[in-house]
C-alpha cells in the first residue's frame, strides 16, 4: 500500500484551506491529521479531520493568519484489522488574514470601497455591509499581470485579468480571478482569467538568454508612446566590434568619448522616429526618451546599426532594438557592490586549434570568481540550437532523397539485368540457327541505327509507298498515308518525337516480289 502523493493547497482563504491529493496505490481510504504550527509526527499527534475515499477536502473554521500542517496516511479498511501506511505525505499552509476595506472614492451618492490582497496571497475574503437604500451592487474585480523576469533571462510581461459582476445586495459563494504571470527564460506565464474573459500570460524567452525585454519610445513631449522596442540594456564599447554588427550611420560606442546612457538604435527604429517625429535631417545626435531609462532625462542617439534577426528566422521578433552604453569599469563596480548582479562576458577566439578552450575559460573564471560556477558556452552552438527542428526536417529530406535514389538505382540495375538476359537468349537462338559473327555484329549495328531514326517536332506524317504493301493492305496500287507517331503531347521535352518506321528491304516468300517501303516526304505539323 503506497503513500498518498501530489499534496497541494490550490485555495487558501482567511478561514479555510482546500487540500488536493492523489490516493496511494492499493489503499481504500485516506486519513488526514491536522496540527497547528508543526507537522504531525504520527496518526495520534493532532486532530483527525478526514477519513474517506476521496481526493479533495475543504478544511473550514480556521483561525486567520495561522499556520496549519497536515499529514495524509493511506488506509486499507478491507483487511481486519484495518491497515495503515505509517509513512504519510505532509504539507503546511497559512490561513490568510482578512483584507481591510477602505474607502477609495466618493462621487455624489456613490461610495467606492476597495480592498487589496496581501502581497503573495492567492485568495482573501471580506464582509461588507450594504448601506440602507442600496438595491443594486456592481463588483469590479481587477488583477494585474506579472512582469517578465529581469536579468539575463528576459521574458515578456504577463496579461492582466479583471471584470465586472452585477448582482443584488448579497453575494453567495466567491468571486475568483486568475492573474497571469510573466514569462521566464524557458516557461510561458500562466493566463489571466475572469468569467469568460482570458488575458494571455507572458511569453517565454528563447534559448539561454531569453527574449529581449520591451520598453516604449516616447514622443518628444513625453506624453505619448510611439512604439515598443526590444531593449538589450547595457553594453560596453567592444560589443559591436566583437559581434561584427555593422553601422549604418553615426558611430558605435567609444571609450572615453561616449557618455553613459547614450543609446544606439536599429535602422527600423530610426525610420519610425523619422516618420513619427518628422526628423527628416536624421536621428543621430537627437535625444529620445525610452521608458525605464528616462529617470535622468532623455538619451542621446550616437549611431544607427543594421537590423539583425532576433530570436530565430522561424519566430522572429519584428520590433526595433536598442542598446545603451555603460563603461566596462561601471560593470565591475556594480558587480563588486552587488555580487548577485548578472551580466555576460563576450570572448572572441582566433581561428585555429583551440582544443578544450571552453573548459579552459571555465576554469579561469571559476578561479577568479568565488561565487558559484561560471557557465561558458559557444555563441555558434547556441545559434545552431535555435534551428534544431529545421535541422531535423532537413535531415529527414536527405534520408528520403537517398532512399528514393537507392530504389531508382536498384530498379535500373534490375532492368539492365533483364535486358542483358534477353539479348543473351536472342543471340544464342540466332547462333544455333547458323548466324555468323558478322550477322551478330550487323544486329547491333541495325539496332543502333533504328534507335537513331528520324525524330520530328509536333506530329510528323510520313508518306510511304510500296506496291506490295498496297496490295496487301488495299488490293491495288496506290500511295498510302501512314501515321507511325506516338507521344504527341510530351511538351516537357519541347518537341514531339515521332518514330517513323524505317524498313529494310524484305523478301516476300509467297510472290517472290521485293516490297520496298521508303520515306518520300515528311511534314512538320505544330
Amino acid at each position: 500500500m503506497a503513500t498518498p502523493t501530489n499534496l497541494s493547497f490550490p485555495t487558501v482563504a482567511y478561514s479555510s484551506i482546500i487540500l488536493n491529493w492523489t490516493p496511494g496505490t492499493g489503499s481504500t481510504n485516506t486519513l488526514i491529521v491536522r496540527k497547528q504550527g508543526s507537522i504531525p509526527t504520527s496518526r495520534t499527534d493532532g486532530t483527525t479531520i478526514y477519513e474517506d475515499n476521496g481526493n479533495a477536502f475543504i478544511d473550514t473554521g480556521l483561525n486567520t493568519n495561522t499556520q496549519y500542517c497536515y499529514a495524509l496516511y493511506s488506509v486499507d479498511d478491507s483487511r481486519s484489522p484495518i491497515e495503515y501506511n505509517e509513512v504519510p505525505v505532509t504539507g503546511c499552509a497559512i490561513a490568510l488574514a482578512n483584507a481591510p476595506i477602505m474607502t477609495g472614492a466618493v462621487n455624489g451618492s456613490y461610495t467606492i470601497n476597495q480592498f487589496t490582497l496581501p502581497v503573495g496571497a492567492t485568495t482573501s475574503s471580506l464582509i461588507w455591509k450594504v448601506p440602507d437604500g442600496v438595491t443594486q451592487v456592481e463588483y469590479l474585480v481587477v488583477g494585474g499581470g506579472g512582469g517578465g523576469a529581469s536579468g539575463a533571462d528576459y521574458g515578456y510581461g504577463g496579461g492582466g485579468g479583471g471584470g465586472v459582476i452585477k448582482g443584488g445586495t448579497s453575494v453567495s459563494g466567491s468571486v475568483s480571478i486568475v492573474v497571469g504571470a510573466g514569462g521566464l527564460a524557458d516557461t510561458d506565464g500562466s493566463n489571466s482569467s475572469f468569467s469568460s474573459f482570458i488575458g494571455l500570460g507572458g511569453k517565454k524567452g528563447s534559448g539561454t538568454t531569453g527574449g529581449a525585454s520591451g520598453n516604449n519610445v516616447l514622443s518628444p513631449e513625453g506624453n505619448k508612446d510611439l512604439f515598443n522596442v526590444a531593449d538589450y540594456y547595457f553594453v560596453d564599447d567592444s560589443y559591436f566590434s566583437i559581434l561584427n554588427i555593422p553601422m549604418v550611420s553615426g558611430q558605435s560606442f567609444k571609450k572615453d568619448i561616449s557618455a553613459p546612457n547614450e543609446v544606439m538604435i536599429s535602422k527600423k527604429g530610426a525610420d519610425l522616429l523619422v516618420m513619427n517625429n518628422g526628423w527628416t535631417d536624421g536621428v543621430v545626435g537627437k535625444s529620445v526618451e525610452i521608458t525605464e531609462h528616462n529617470r535622468n532625462g532623455a538619451s542621446n542617439i550616437s549611431g544607427i546599426f543594421n537590423d539583425f534577426i532576433m530570436e530565430s528566422i522561424s519566430s522572429k521578433d519584428e520590433r526595433p532594438s536598442v542598446f545603451f552604453y555603460m563603461p566596462r569599469e561601471r560593470f565591475i563596480e556594480i558587480f563588486e557592490k552587488n555580487p548577485a548582479f548578472n551580466f555576460l562576458i563576450l570572448i572572441k577566439t582566433r581561428p585555429g586549434n583551440n582544443y578544450n578552450v571552453m573548459q579552459k575559460f571555465t576554469d579561469i573564471f571559476n578561479s577568479a570568481v568565488s561565487r558559484g560556477e561560471a557557465q561558458v558556452y559557444s555563441l555558434a552552438a547556441e545559434q545552431e540550437n535555435r534551428y534544431q527542428a529545421q535541422k531535423g526536417f532537413r535531415n529527414a529530406l536527405y534520408v528520403g532523397g537517398f532512399v528514393i535514389l537507392l530504389v531508382t538505382v536498384m530498379g535500373l540495375l534490375g532492368y539492365l539485368n533483364d535486358e542483358i538476359a534477353r539479348y543473351r537468349k536472342n543471340l544464342a537462338i540466332r547462333r544455333i540457327n547458323g548466324a555468323t559473327a558478322a550477322d551478330v555484329i550487323l544486329i547491333f549495328v541495325s539496332d543502333n541505327e533504328s534507335s537513331n531514326s528520324m525524330c520530328g517536332i509536333g506530329t510528323d506524317w510520313c508518306m510511304v509507298s510500296g506496291s506490295n504493301v498496297d496490295e496487301k493492305l488495299h488490293g491495288k496500287d496506290r500511295t498510302i498515308l501512314v501515321d507511325f507517331c506516338v507521344g504527341r503531347s510530351f511538351n516537357s521535352f519541347a518537341n514531339h518525337c515521332c518514330f517513323c518506321a524505317k524498313f529494310a528491304e524484305r523478301s516476300n516468300a509467297k510472290s517472290g516480289k521485293i516490297a520496298t517501303i521508303r520515306v518520300i516526304s515528311m511534314n512538320n505539323v505544330q
